[in-house]
């Protein structure tokens, strides 16, 4: 249902309509009003023009909008990073890795997985104050040297003639 609330009365005499159909709809704080976001229209972002920075003022703006900064430790969200990924590794937990019936689009439910992972990754960092961009290139920078290219790496577990 499509639930308008109107912040300019007091919260005795809200006026509150009711739409149907009912599609899933988000509520966004714009000003005194509330506005509403269908998810299944796509938003201004894309990986080819966001900057990490768009993405953790994002994530900034939308945990301080909830005063949720106090739930925000480190611990809490390394710990719902975990449990975020293993969410996501059910999607593949018992299926053919190949298989075709993955739905892998944006609003799937593989991809609204990552998103959490990716959220409170950006969340961690933000409450950390590390710059990822600089931390990602050092990590990589690391791996470099510890897998130099042309030497073969095979993962435990696995056989060089597999």
């Amino acid at each position: 249902m499509y639930l308008l609330v109107d912040l300019q009365k007091n919260c005795e005499n809200e006026s509150v309509s009711v739409f149907e159909p009912a599609p899933i709809v988000f509520i966004v704080r714009q000003s005194s009003r509330l506005t509403f976001m269908d998810p299944s229209i796509p938003g201004k972002l894309s990986d080819s023009t966001a900057t990490i920075d768009e993405l953790k003022a994002l994530v900034n703006q939308f945990v301080t909008d909830r005063s949720w900064q106090s739930f925000h430790s480190p611990k809490n969200l390394s710990m719902s990073i975990a449990i975020e990924a293993a969410e996501l590794m059910e999607h593949f937990q018992w299926i053919n890795p190949n298989s075709p019936t993955l739905s892998l689009a944006n609003d799937s439910p593989i991809a609204q997985e990552l998103s959490d992972v990716l959220a409170y990754s950006l969340a961690l960092a933000n409450t950390l104050g590390i710059d990822l961009s600089r931390a990602l290139e050092s990590k990589m920078k690391r791996n470099e040297l510890k897998y130099p290219i042309g030497a073969e790496y095979v993962p435990k577990g696995i056989s060089s003639s597999e």
